[in-house]
């Protein structure tokens, strides 16, 4: 004779999208406004923003030091042109994401970014 299994409901547990609080109310005189707007920041430069504003930085360096690497690789093995062309790109790729990274730590500190998420 088989067993018949019980279904478990969850009473408790993690809470759902329709548990968490909604966004904060509006008055009907009053519009809400976009941050990365009032700042005039360009489509670019909004991910300096987001609490997660490093991780691209840091997979873009990480493309560039592998360019680099890939470069210097074929410098060592006899492809001296294409190798140094590849070391070049991904040496101007890395500074620019240096530049980038010093822009958006800029912006986060103009707005006093990371105060605001240690506090909320």
């Amino acid at each position: 004779m088989a067993k018949k299994r019980r279904r478990r409901t969850r009473t408790s547990g993690p809470a759902t999208r329709s548990d968490r609080p909604g966004p904060r109310e509006v008055a009907p005189d009053e519009e809400p406004v976009d941050l990365a707007d009032a700042l005039g920041l360009s489509a670019r430069d909004r991910a300096a923003l987001a609490p997660n504003w490093r991780t691209p930085l840091r997979v873009d360096i990480c493309i560039g030091l592998a360019v680099v690497f890939l470069g210097v690789s074929m410098l060592t093995g006899g492809l001296v042109v294409l190798g140094a062309l590849l070391a070049a790109a991904g040496s101007a790729y890395a500074v620019l994401v240096v530049r980038r990274w010093r822009r958006w730590a800029a912006i986060r500190a103009e707005v006093d970014m990371d105060r605001r998420q240690a506090e909320g």
